[in-house]
């Protein structure tokens, strides 16, 4: 997402202290955005494709992608030590402006013209683009959803962070309030509260991961291939073999496939793709759906056979955005404050 890569951190008194950069990050970031667009390439007829290996593909995406994403943004968090240098309400200032420009603008711009088409009239049009935002999972840009649970998530923690100094005393808190949130029965779309209550667990994860592997690093190759092994493996029986109703079990899930994302991540360790994909995600997350969505809608009339179709809006999904980036970084004169917001560039 919008997350802006940290640095390596020291623990000074339960304060980050940052150092360089990970890339293993940048590697996680460019394998979740490209299973985001990925997971999206597909008919909006389910019949179309339904019982070849895209469905399998699809299933596997959405276990662990959107963790993925916020197990990123916990680790990069903690990372972090924004937050201490310039003051919680700055911070949390910053972070506001930067998600909900593009999350407000574009759901007015997409909105209208969606509520005009299918009501022919604007009467009520008010009422309707409140309820976009703050039920997000009802917005026209469905998975704007995480925008907003992003920022909740944000808010709350930057309290604990400040509040608590010692690190320690920081975790274990912000663990009890995400397992907390994760437990109780939340079942309401307003806010995108029952997204944070199944989100904000992979958050402190990311946190913790932080934590701990800032204290101890482990280099040796076969190891980590073994451990990316075996977590494939048990995510493969979670999903096979087990009850995939049980919140448990799909947590385990992508937990296991969060694990063996960070072995590739780490083996790979640096790629100069990775690192621009990382530093324009958030362009490229919230951008992708728009061109996919038209060559979606233009394949399902035209009956492109389901494989084709998939090519298509995948490459549509990356190229898009891609062109939105390149057209910004080459055209000074739209290198202003909003267009840089609305765009999502860091």
């Amino acid at each position: 997402m919008e997350i802006k890569q940290g640095r390596n951190t020291k623990i000074r008194r339960g304060i980050q202290v940052s150092q360089k950069r990970y890339y293993e990050v940048d590697i996680l970031y460019a394998i979740g955005t490209f299973l985001v667009v990925l997971g999206h390439s597909h008919s909006s007829n389910w019949e179309n494709f339904q019982g070849t290996i895209l469905v399998k593909i699809i299933d596997v995406i959405y276990a662990f992608h959107m963790p993925l994403f916020f197990f990123i943004a916990g680790f990069l968090f903690w990372n972090s030590n924004k937050l201490f240098k310039i003051g919680y309400k700055k911070w949390i200032k910053e972070k506001t402006i930067k998600l909900l420009t593009p999350y407000i603008i574009l759901t007015v711009i997409g909105g209208i013209p969606k509520y005009y088409v299918e009501n022919g009239s604007l009467a009520g049009i008010g009422t309707a683009m409140v309820r976009s935002l703050v039920f997000p999972r009802m917005n026209i840009w469905g998975h704007f959803w995480f925008i907003l649970v992003l920022l909740e998530i944000y808010i709350i923690f930057g309290v604990i962070c400040l509040k608590i100094k010692e690190a320690k005393k920081r975790l274990i808190i912000s663990l009890l309030i995400a397992s907390l949130g994760w437990l109780l029965p939340l079942n309401t779309m307003l806010l995108g509260l029952e997204d944070i209550h199944n989100m904000v667990i992979y958050f402190v994860m990311g946190m913790i991961f932080c934590y701990f592997h800032l204290e101890q690093r482990n280099e040796k190759v076969f190891f980590r291939i073994l451990i990316m092994l075996l977590t494939l493996m048990i995510a493969n029986v979670l999903m096979n073999y087990c009850e995939y109703n049980s919140r448990c079990v799909k947590m385990f899930e992508a937990v296991c496939w969060i694990g063996a994302c960070w072995e590739v991540a780490f083996l790979i360790r640096k790629s100069k793709l990775a690192t621009w994909i990382s530093n324009h995600n958030f362009t490229i997350y919230i951008y992708s759906w728009l061109f996919q969505s038209v060559f979606m809608l233009f394949c399902d009339r035209m009956g492109v056979i389901w494989y084709l179709e998939t090519m298509i809006m995948f490459l549509a999904g990356i190229l898009g955005p891609v062109c939105i980036i390149e057209i910004y970084e080459r055209t000074p004169k739209l290198q202003c404050k909003i267009v840089k917001l609305i765009i999502g560039e860091k």
